[in-house]
């Protein structure tokens, strides 16, 4: 039930803003009666909330480990190899909810979605940073509370790229641009070929 409620919510929101998707259009479209519906949600903002809160948990504490793997892989070790299956984790674990990630990020999404999701994602890393990694591994001139943000930002703006896409490349491929991402200097994006 639930699975289908989520699955047509996303179809739904090819077409129609949240604001504009009532507990009858989706129930009716997903064959689950209002009743049933209202045993578990509220309304349609409950409902939503909801939906959000599963998704950040299936991403979860497994990823904010992952990603200090990253972490670490990245500032010790200059090897995309190493860093490249952890964030193959996380667009795996990313496309698997794909329509539903899409849906909420795009145009007719929650306008709030995709804040909360760098909110859940920075937090949850943050909490699960070592204090040792936390006062070892950045550079001096950068405190390291703009750190996580400055990290995590680059990785989520690739991703909202991707999700928003007409054409989207599949998840491996994207898991290797953020994994190359990590060893580019921001200037380096800029720099003409020498050929």
């Amino acid at each position: 039930m639930q699975q289908r409620l989520y699955e047509t919510f996303a179809e739904m929101l090819k077409t129609k803003q949240v604001s504009e998707i009532s507990v009858v259009a989706l129930t009716k479209q997903a064959g689950v009666s209002r009743g049933t519906f209202y045993m578990y949600y509220a309304d349609i903002p409950h409902f939503v909330d909801q939906l959000e809160r599963t998704l950040f948990m299936h991403l979860g504490r497994a990823h904010a480990d992952n990603l200090q793997t990253a972490i670490k892989a990245t500032a010790l070790a200059p090897n995309p190899e190493i860093a490249y299956p952890i964030f193959e984790k996380l667009m795996a674990t990313i496309n698997d909810y794909y329509p539903l990630f899409r849906g909420l990020s795009g145009p007719n999404g929650d306008p709030h979605f995709w804040k909360m999701f760098e909110t859940e994602m920075t937090s949850s890393l943050f909490s699960a940073l070592p204090e040792t990694l936390e006062n070892t591994l950045y550079l001096d001139d950068i405190p390291v509370d703009y750190v996580m943000p400055i990290f995590m930002s680059s990785i989520l703006t690739i991703i909202r790229h991707w999700l928003l896409k007409i054409n989207p490349e599949p998840y491996q491929e994207v898991a290797k641009i953020i994994t190359e991402s990590r060893y580019v200097e921001p200037y380096n994006l800029f720099k003409a070929s020498d050929e």
